[in-house]
């Protein structure tokens, strides 16, 4: 079975990563990369890693203090 792709998530609130986590876990994907952005910076000099960008990211973000979100 060929390698699945690395799967990058965008997050703020870590509560929400479970059931998205145990998901892919049992769909296979073993490479999981947890980008989290509750300060509002991410690097953007360098090229972003490959593989699947999964944004979980509310609109509602600032409501919990994380308002650079």
């Amino acid at each position: 079975m060929p390698q699945l792709p690395t799967v990058n998530i965008l997050f703020e609130n870590p509560d929400w990563l479970p059931p998205l986590t145990t998901a892919l876990s049992k769909a296979g994907f073993s490479n999981v990369n947890l980008v989290q952005l509750s300060n509002g910076l991410i690097e953007s000099l360098s090229e972003p890693p490959q593989g699947i960008w999964i944004n979980r990211i509310s609109p509602s973000s600032h409501t919990r203090g994380n308002e650079y979100t």
